[in-house]
């Protein structure tokens, strides 16, 4: 598919695949987007995983033959976008891989692949003939050795991970054409999940590309933008979120054994619905991690729910915790409220996580029994909370 002039998407779409990273849920699929450049010298822009190989090998013959290929442009050497590099090269024989100095050497290091590559840095380019590719140092977008690439003609920055998302890619493949509507709430999820810790990288490339006039973004994952301001603005608000703006929004995370605690969540998401504050109950016995994380990031303040269970946390709220703390999601004010048959403990190694994320436990209580016997005392807990996050 032609998406500006001799600029082809060859990408691939699969819903095959269920788990991206081998950790992240994928309910609507995923695409591995590469990119074909018919120049006089001809490149691909991102390769795929080596099962899929020949589907990309088709894509791009249905335009000119693999074995004319010049170059190999891979921004990140994740292996959903380097695997198949050997397979380029074995088919290619004029192809040079082009990538970072630090993308060089994992060549070497994951596949033994040590000649024909040409390691770039920032400012970098290359002359296709009637195209220029030139090469921006993005660190950390997430790995250290990322860069994206621009081709000043037609103005189209190749921006690898970033402003990518989940999501199978139909025909349609431009954000503006047509949207379903879960594309947008999986960019989200993608952001949150594959990219937040390094929002402060992020930002710092944003300061960049926005000094260039920029026509199309490609990115590596998910649908392109030909109006990029729209995606610009995103990320700057979801950048936000890491260093301390919120929605005016309040998630329940609760944990059940017996329905004693989703009970009191019910109760909970009263007391705050009458504030004018929205909120929403997210049981973890029927969601992933992938889609609570994102509530978490982007609240103004998050309550936790969770029974005492052999003297601690629910064990689902504490892999919940662990995936939050290796996302680096802190600086949140929180509170917990936890129901037990006979000892407590719950509060407290809540009380430990919140210590190592940095958050403001502001108010907390746990209830012996059924939650209707504490009533009092679960609607001081939400009262103080609730003042807490008018602060």
């Amino acid at each position: 598919m032609e998406i500006q002039d001799r600029i082809h998407y060859v990408g691939i779409s699969t819903k095959d695949l269920k788990l991206f990273e081998n950790l992240w849920e994928l309910d609507y699929g995923v695409s591995f987007n590469s990119y074909l450049i018919d120049g006089e010298k001809k490149a691909v822009i991102d390769s795929c995983p080596k099962n899929l190989f020949e589907t990309l090998k088709q894509n791009i013959e249905k335009v000119v033959k693999l074995s004319n290929i010049s170059y190999l442009v891979i921004n990140h050497l994740e292996p959903d976008h380097s695997e198949s590099a050997s397979l380029f090269l074995e088919q290619c024989p004029e192809l040079k891989i082009v990538t970072t100095k630090m993308g060089a050497a994992m060549l070497s290091q994951f596949y033994g692949i040590n000649d024909r590559v040409i390691a770039v840095k920032e400012g970098d380019s290359i002359d296709l003939g009637n195209f220029t590719l030139k090469f921006l140092s993005t660190p950390f977008i997430h790995w250290p050795e990322t860069m994206m690439t621009f081709e000043e003609k037609t103005k189209t920055l190749f921006s690898g991970d970033c402003f990518g998302g989940f999501g199978f890619l139909s025909d349609k493949i431009f954000a503006e054409d047509s949207e379903e509507s879960f594309f947008e709430d999986e960019r989200f999820r993608y952001f949150v999940n594959i990219l937040s810790s390094y929002s402060k990288n992020i930002e710092k490339a944003l300061d960049k590309i926005e000094k260039s006039e920029i026509n199309i973004v490609c990115p590596s994952h998910g649908k392109l933008f030909k109006k990029p301001q729209s995606i610009f603005e995103k990320y700057h608000k979801w950048c936000g979120f890491s260093s301390g703006k919120s929605e005016n929004y309040v998630p329940i995370i609760a944990s059940t054994m017996y329905g004693m605690s989703l009970r009191s969540a019910e109760m909970i998401k009263e007391e705050i619905e009458k504030e004018g504050i929205p909120s929403q109950i997210f049981d973890l016995t029927q969601i992933a991690y992938s889609y609570i994380l994102k509530e978490i990031f982007k609240a103004k303040g998050v309550i936790f729910i969770s029974p005492t269970y052999d003297g601690g946390l629910f064990p689902e709220i504490v892999d919940l915790l662990f995936r939050v703390k290796a996302k680096q999601i802190k600086d949140k004010k929180v509170a917990f409220a936890g129901s037990f048959a006979w000892a407590g403990g719950a509060k407290k190694e809540f009380e430990e996580f919140c210590k190592v994320l940095n958050w403001q436990l502001s108010s907390s209580c746990e209830f012996k029994g059924a939650p209707e016997f504490s009533k009092g005392q679960i609607e001081e807990m939400i009262k103080t909370f609730l003042n807490s996050i008018k602060e």
